[in-house]
């Protein structure tokens, strides 16, 4: 009973502490809610990713992400099995198109069990985070970062990777439908919140890191019907699942608090397959 007082004030009172990554409010259009939206100093956060990225590279951390360094193998496993499964189907030969990749997180996160495939890692990224990375790490073998994905020589059998990113771009339909024009063989959206309504929601992503970074962010919350729908014609869904990030939302059609960071792993519909 006590421990159940306890969490209903923490939720209540300290709702931003205790969930670093929540939603809240509700617009009605796009407009609205940035009128709301606060981004990060990005310098700031910049020079942080830098430095992480930089122990990285020497050797002092396995992986960073969004500047927090990581000294232990935390695995994404959902993800990890679906890399592995394109490249079986490929003899060995994996190409992921990472939008949003940072300066490669993902990449450092799982090299030590992939790095023995014919792997390119490709990082589609913000012009100051392409300009550094190909700075830091020019020269690497497998790690590489464009400016947008039309750079790209070796397109074949793509696995495109989204992260983090659909649900913060407004016109998240034109950017899927420019990702499918590729013609990618598996496309992995992750770290992406969904629900079961009807219609997509217009809110505000808000993130707090351990180093007081704070953004707030225009933000889809999509509903799964509806999103799954861009991807009915040429995509089989594979797989989906609930991501383990400690996330919540205050916005109206919710649940008040809100676990559904999701991801989807779609793979490219072949004639033999639509048979099927």
């Amino acid at each position: 009973m006590i421990r159940r007082i306890i969490h209903k004030v923490r939720e209540t009172f300290f709702f931003e502490q205790t969930y670093p990554i929540h939603w809240k409010g509700n617009f009605p259009d796009w407009a609205s809610a940035m009128q709301h939206a606060r981004g990060y100093d990005d310098a700031a956060i910049l020079e942080r990713i830098k430095q992480s990225a930089l122990a990285v590279k020497e050797g002092k951390a396995l992986f960073e992400r969004d500047g927090k360094l990581f000294y232990e193998p935390f695995y994404d496993y959902p993800l990890l099995s679906f890399l592995l499964k394109a490249a079986l189907e490929n003899n060995g030969k994996l190409r992921v198109l990472d939008f949003g990749g940072s300066l490669g997180s993902t990449w450092f996160q799982h090299r030590a069990l992939l790095q023995e495939l014919d792997i390119q890692w490709y990082v589609v990224e913000q012009p100051h985070y392409v300009a550094l990375g190909q700075e830091l790490f020019h020269g690497d073998k497998v790690l590489q970062f464009y400016y947008q994905d039309a750079d790209i020589i070796d397109k074949e059998t793509l696995f495109v990777l989204t992260s983090g990113v659909l649900q913060l771009i407004e016109n998240y339909q034109e950017f899927i439908r420019q990702l499918q024009a590729l013609q990618p063989q598996y496309f992995f959206v992750h770290r992406t919140p969904f629900y079961e309504g009807s219609e997509h929601l217009i809110t505000l992503q808000c993130v707090q890191s351990e180093e007081n970074f704070e953004g707030t962010f225009p933000s889809w919350i999509f509903s799964r019907e509806q999103f799954l729908a861009q991807f009915a014609s040429d995509y089989q869904l594979l797989a989906e699942g609930k991501s383990i990030d400690n996330i919540a939302a205050r916005v109206k059609g919710l649940p008040r608090w809100f676990h559904n960071f999701c991801w989807f792993c779609f793979r490219k519909n072949t004639p033999q397959r639509i048979l099927q």
